[in-house]
C-alpha cells in the first residue's frame, strides 16, 4: 500500500503550477473579472489573448485553466452577439435578459475557475 501512496504523492506534485503559470492565472482572471466591471472589452480581450496562447502549453492544471476561460470567452462572445441580434430586432426586453444571464454566467464561471486555481485544482470540467 505504501508504494502506491508515494506514486499518487510524487504525480500530484508534478502536476503542481509553477510560480509563473500561477501568476499568469491569477493575472488572466483578474483581467477577466475587471472586464465584467470596470474594463468592459479591454480586460477580456486581452484575457483571451493570454489564454489562446498559453491554452497549449505549461503544466496540465494550467492549461485546463487557460481553456475554462477561452471558452467563457468564446461562449460570452457569441450570447453577447445573440444579445446585440435581439436587440436590432427591436426586442429590448430579450435583449436584456439575454445579456443578464451572459453577464451572470460568465461572472460564474471566472469565479468558479478562480477558487479552483487557489485550490491548486485543475478548472472544473464540462460534462
Amino acid at each position: 500500500m505504501a508504494p502506491l501512496n508515494k506514486v499518487a504523492n510524487a504525480s500530484s506534485k508534478t502536476e503542481a503550477l509553477s510560480t509563473t503559470e500561477r501568476r499568469v492565472l491569477f493575472f488572466t482572471y483578474f483581467l477577466y473579472l475587471m472586464g465584467d466591471t470596470l474594463l468592459p472589452v479591454t480586460g477580456i480581450i486581452i484575457g483571451a489573448i493570454v489564454n489562446y496562447v498559453k491554452q497549449k502549453t505549461g503544466s496540465k492544471i494550467s492549461r485546463s485553466h487557460h481553456e475554462w476561460l477561452f471558452r467563457t470567452f468564446i461562449i460570452t462572445i457569441g450570447g453577447l452577439a445573440l444579445s446585440l441580434l435581439f436587440w436590432s430586432l427591436d426586442f429590448h426586453l430579450g435583449a436584456i435578459i439575454a445579456t443578464a444571464i451572459i453577464y451572470f454566467w460568465s461572472l460564474y464561471r471566472e469565479i468558479r475557475g478562480f477558487l479552483n486555481l487557489l485550490e491548486g485544482k485543475p478548472a472544473p470540467h464540462e460534462g
